[in-house]
């Protein structure tokens, strides 16, 4: 009994000793692989702080470059100075071989001008449209001229006159969705109306395509149609009408 007592003792002491040695190796192990894992780390870390301290700083090869490049500039500019101050000494010796000597300036004195003075100019008969009044005064007012409600159509002076409208255009209107002027002058009101029907050639676009209704650049009427009142002349006028239309 006793010697089975003291074989378990030895057992288990057997088994302690062994169990602290395998710890110990495993740590070992655990060491060295962390040695050999930070070591190419380190080795890494060196060689980037050897490679910086071999390597210039960017901003210093920056101001380097700078340097170079402001220098070169100077450099070309003054060249270029020079070549321009060159050829222009030589132009101007070149000029002045060429060109005669001018004659002496005539003084201020002896230059008239071509256009006479203002008290020189006649301006008898000629007046404003304020007429003969003082500009201090009031000017007369002018008749006004009615225009008819209605009349016989006026006779053309010249060919491809725009025909003259003979009646009063006060109150109508001619908008983009509304043309008073078509409400009797359209093939199709006009016969109704006993107005005279707009030509066929405000059918036509500037291409001379044929339409079926007016065409946009005719469509505002009093752009070349307008009334006419039976006004004396501002100025005297001699012209007369072609005998074809008489």
């Amino acid at each position: 009994m006793n010697n089975k007592i003291i074989l378990s003792i030895a057992l288990s002491l057997v088994m302690s000793s062994f169990a602290v040695v395998q710890a110990e190796d495993s740590a070992d192990t655990a060491a060295k692989a962390t040695e050999a894992a930070t070591t190419p780390a380190k080795a890494d870390k060196a060689a980037d702080k050897a490679s910086t301290a071999d390597t210039p700083d960017a901003k210093a090869v920056q101001d380097m470059m700078l340097s170079d490049s402001k220098k070169q500039d100077a450099k070309d500019a003054a060249a270029q100075d020079t070549a321009t101050q060159e050829s222009s000494a030589q132009g101007n010796a070149t000029q002045e071989a060429a060109t005669p000597e001018a004659p002496a300036q005539a003084s201020d004195s002896t230059v008239k001008s071509a256009a006479p003075a203002l008290g020189e100019v006649d301006f008898s008969g000629v007046s404003s449209l304020r007429g003969e009044n003082a500009i201090d005064s009031e000017a007369q007012v002018t008749d006004s001229k009615q225009l008819p409600a209605d009349r016989a159509p006026i006779m053309r002076n010249y060919f491809q006159q725009p025909p003259l409208i003979p009646h009063r255009i006060r109150e109508y209107r001619i908008t983009t969705n509304n043309n008073k002027c078509l409400s009797c002058h359209s093939w199709k009101n006009a016969a109704k109306a006993r107005a005279t029907k707009i030509s066929q050639t405000h059918f036509a676009d500037r291409d001379g395509n044929a339409h079926s209704t007016v065409a946009a650049r005719r469509y505002f009427c009093t752009q070349c149609h307008v009334p006419q009142v039976d006004a004396k002349p501002l100025v005297e006028n001699e012209f007369k009408p072609v005998d074809d239309l008489k």
